[in-house]
C-alpha cells in the first residue's frame, strides 16, 4: 500500500512542477518525469493484477501452438516479443508505454496537477488489472480530444488502434456520434441526473434484464451473468459512500462552465458515466469494468471545472478529489481474507 500512496505524491509534486513552471526546459523535464514515474513500476512489475497470469498463459499458447484467439493487435505484439526473444516482459513494458503515452498527451499543462494524480487515483490501479481496457481507455481519451476539435480522421485512427487491443473500444465511436447529437443544458442534466438517482431502486431488475438479453442472444460476456465467480459477486459499499459518490457527480454538473464550446459533449459523456455506475452500485461487480470505459469523461468535465471562473472551483475539486483519495486508501487496504490483486508491489527486478 505504502508504494502506491508514494507514487501518487511524487507524481503529484512533479505534475504541480510542471502545470506550473513557464521555462521550457523544466517543462519537458517535469512532463518527462512524471511519464517515466507512472510507465516505470508498471513496466517492471510482476505478477501482479488479476489478469497477469493469464496474459503471460496467452503468450505461451501463441508462442506454443500460434493461438489466435484475441485481439488481432495485441497478437502481433506478442508475435512480435516471441520473434524478436524479447520475451513477456517486453509484452507489459509496451503496454504501459502506450498506455501512459496516450493519457499524457489528452493532458492539458494547466491541468496536468489535478487530472494526472486523479489517474492514480481511479484508473492506475487498474491498469495492472486490465492492461489491454486501459490502454483502449487512455487511447480513446486522447481520440475523444481530437473529435471535440474535428480531426475526425485521426480520432479513426486512435480509436481503431484502441479496438485491436481491446473490443470493447468499439463503443466509443457510437458514444461519440451520440454526445455529439445530443444537445443537453445544464437544467436538462440535473433532470436527467435525478431520474438516473432514482433508478438505483430498480438497479435489481435493469441488470436482470439486460443479463436476460445477454444470455437469450448468447453474446459476449454474456457467462458473465451466470458465472459463480462473477454472477453472484456483488460490490461492497455504503450508504454514505454511495451519497457521497452522487454528490460528486450532481456538483461536477452542477459546475460545468456553459459558455465552454464542448459543454454539451462534457454533459451527456458524464451522464453516460453515472448511469453506468448506477448499474454497479449495489449490483454486480462485473459491471465495474464497463464503469472504468466511462471513466474518461470524468477529466474533461475536471478539465473544464478547472478552467471556469467559478470562484469556489478550487473547493469543488479538493471535495472531489478527497473522495477518489479516500477510495484509493479503500482499494489499497490489506485484508488478511481477501487483500488486493496489486499489493504487495514486486518487481521482475527481484525474481
Amino acid at each position: 500500500m505504502f508504494f502506491y500512496i508514494f507514487l501518487l505524491i511524487v507524481v503529484w509534486i512533479f505534475s504541480i512542477c510542471y502545470s506550473f513552471t513557464t521555462d521550457k526546459y523544466n517543462t519537458f523535464l517535469f512532463k518527462s518525469i512524471v511519464f517515466v514515474v507512472l510507465f516505470v513500476p508498471s513496466a517492471l512489475r510482476y505478477n501482479i493484477g488479476t489478469d497477469y497470469k493469464q496474459y503471460v498463459d496467452i503468450y505461451s499458447l501463441i508462442e506454443k501452438n500460434g493461438f489466435r484467439e484475441i485481439e488481432y493487435g495485441y497478437y502481433l505484439l506478442n508475435l512480435f516479443a516471441i520473434k524478436t526473444g524479447l520475451g513477456v516482459e517486453f509484452v507489459f513494458a509496451l503496454m504501459a508505454f502506450l498506455t501512459y503515452y496516450f493519457f499524457i498527451k489528452y493532458v492539458p499543462r494547466k491541468s496536468c496537477y489535478i487530472l494526472i494524480p486523479f489517474y492514480l487515483m481511479i484508473l492506475y490501479i487498474h491498469s495492472y488489472n486490465l492492461m489491454r481496457q486501459c490502454l483502449a481507455i487512455s487511447s480513446a481519451l486522447y481520440a475523444y480530444l481530437l473529435f471535440q476539435n474535428k480531426n475526425y480522421f485521426k480520432t479513426f485512427i486512435i480509436l481503431l488502434f484502441g479496438f485491436m487491443f481491446h473490443k470493447g473500444a468499439i463503443i466509443y465511436p457510437i458514444i461519440f456520434i451520440l454526445i455529439k447529437i445530443i444537445n443537453i443544458s445544464k437544467i436538462q442534466s440535473l433532470s436527467l441526473f435525478v431520474v438516473i438517482f432514482i433508478m438505483q431502486v430498480f438497479t435489481n431488475q435493469i441488470i436482470g434484464f439486460i443479463g436476460n438479453i445477454f444470455q437469450k442472444n448468447n453474446l459476449p460476456y454474456a457467462f458473465y451473468f451466470s458465472s459463480k465467480l462473477f454472477g453472484f459477486k456483488t460490490v461492497r459499499g455504503t450508504g454514505i459512500g454511495i451519497l457521497l459518490r452522487f454528490l460528486c457527480y450532481f456538483i461536477s454538473l452542477l459546475c460545468i462552465d456553459g459558455n465552454h464550446k464542448n459543454s454539451s459533449m462534457n454533459r451527456a459523456g458524464f451522464l453516460m458515466l453515472i448511469f453506468a455506475d448506477v448499474l454497479v452500485i449495489g449490483g454486480l461487480d462485473i459491471f465495474s469494468r464497463l464503469v472504468y470505459s466511462f471513466y474518461i469523461f470524468w477529466f474533461p468535465v475536471l478539465n473544464n471545472i478547472i478552467k471556469s471562473k467559478n470562484k469556489y472551483h478550487n473547493i469543488i475539486i479538493m471535495f472531489i478529489m478527497a473522495f477518489f483519495l479516500m477510495n484509493l486508501f479503500i482499494l489499497l487496504s490489506v485484508s488478511k481474507e481477501n487483500p488486493p490483486e496489486v499489493i504487495p508491489y514486486r518487481s521482475i527486478l527481484s525474481k
